[in-house]
């Protein structure tokens, strides 16, 4: 296992990285062996990356295929939570829970591989909001999936059998606050959802005298 670290910057300088299965699954990045440096504070992303280095088995079309997921849950996070009050809350309730969280996931095998379907379809519904973020223009299809009834009730009930682990009481305020926004985007559009989460506008930048 290996480490690809993507050559495009992030605004402040930093780089989007994940474990991946050796470097032919790397090709338009930067190739470290051994695992990400860091990768420890996105502990789920960690897990996810992981998981996908193991599965594919440095099957380069299968890692290729994966590597997109990644990036657009870190733009996701940099460019809609961080410039969100609902985001910054949500990302210090996740710095502070997120690995004893996925402790307590790592005894129940099952239930985490569910966490993990869940945060690979919320990818999906991530880059919707990005494009839809990113373009105003009623000619580009962007910011029109919604989230069903079905994925509401879905994501509700993985909260509350992870809550009803034996090892997770600590997690009350964070899986209260998860549910409580799951219940609020139901049947929401992506678009939609940007406006819940207040997405603070881009500053404007003063053009050069």
């Amino acid at each position: 296992m290996g480490c690809c670290c993507y050559n495009e910057q992030n605004p402040d300088g930093t780089r989007n990285c994940s474990n991946v299965a050796g470097p032919e699954s790397c090709p338009a990045g930067l190739y470290m062996e051994g695992p990400c440096p860091g990768i420890a504070q996105c502990f789920f992303m960690g897990q996810l990356s992981s998981y996908v280095a193991e599965q594919t088995s440095a099957d380069l079309i299968l890692a290729l295929a994966a590597q997109p997921m990644f990036t657009v849950l870190f733009d996701f996070r940099d460019l809609i939570l961080k410039k969100s009050a609902i985001g910054r809350e949500f990302l210090a309730l996740y710095r502070a829970h997120g690995e004893p969280a996925l402790e307590a996931l790592r005894h129940h095998p099952a239930l985490l591989r569910r966490v993990l379907t869940a945060l690979t379809r919320a990818a999906i519904y991530a880059q919707d909001a990005l494009r839809a973020h990113a373009y105003s223009s009623k000619d580009v299809a962007a910011g029109a999936m919604k989230i069903t009834p079905k994925m509401a009730a879905e994501l509700q009930t993985v909260l509350r059998d992870f809550a009803a682990l034996p090892s997770t009481h600590d997690f009350g305020p964070m899986l209260t606050h998860f549910g409580e926004l799951v219940g609020r985007l139901e049947g929401r559009t992506t678009r939609e959802i940007l406006h819940v989460l207040a997405v603070e506008p881009p500053h404007a930048t003063t053009p050069a005298a």
